[in-house]
């Protein structure tokens, strides 16, 4: 049977044990062992009946073991147990990919934040200047009108005779021209 235990850091503890029969000196049976994918060679146990490994990479292996009998003969089968460690979920490379992604994507999303707030103030101002245009423009335009109309009214004054008419009226213009420079 296999078990698997973590400690307190999670760090998995794997321990295989085994038997093996001997009807004539079952206290002279001897193991030795070798997990294939970590062990180098064949680890000598004696007559301890358990192998515990720690802190194994993800992976295929084969935990191989074999017993001697009390006249020193190896069988030559043995048994075998073949398992896999799937790597954590945080350490696959879909998972890591998936993160990377998410991550950019976070940056994209607050990049068009940006741009999108931006061009908000960018409307707001051009909308204020685009008031005051008008604002200007609406303003020159009644004067210039004013103007227009009171030098028609000069032009009627002195077409009559009425010269000090025509300068009362000129005066006005004059000051109706400079309010209006004041106020552009």
């Amino acid at each position: 049977p296999t078990r698997r235990s973590s400690d307190l850091f999670g760090h998995a503890r794997f321990t295989m044990e085994y038997a093996g029969l001997s009807y004539t000196a079952p206290s002279e049976v001897r193991y030795r062992f070798r997990l294939e994918g970590f062990d180098k060679g064949w680890t000598d146990a004696g007559n301890r009946r358990s192998a515990t490994y720690t802190n194994l990479t993800p992976g295929s292996y084969v935990f191989r073991v074999q017993a001697r009998n009390n006249d020193g003969v190896w069988n030559r089968t043995g048994a075998q147990l073949r398992f896999r460690i799937i790597p954590p979920l945080y350490r696959r490379w879909w998972f890591v990919l998936l993160c990377l992604l998410l991550v950019l994507a976070v940056l994209a999303g607050m990049y068009l934040l940006r741009l999108r707030r931006l061009q908000g103030e960018f409307d707001a101002v051009l909308a204020e200047r685009s008031r005051m245009a008008r604002e200007i423009h609406d303003t020159l335009t009644q004067d210039f009108v004013g103007a227009s109309l009171q030098l028609d009214l000069i032009s009627q004054h002195l077409s009559r005779g009425r010269f000090e008419l025509a300068q009362e009226q000129v005066k006005r213009t004059r000051q109706l021209v400079t309010e209006g420079l004041e106020e552009a």
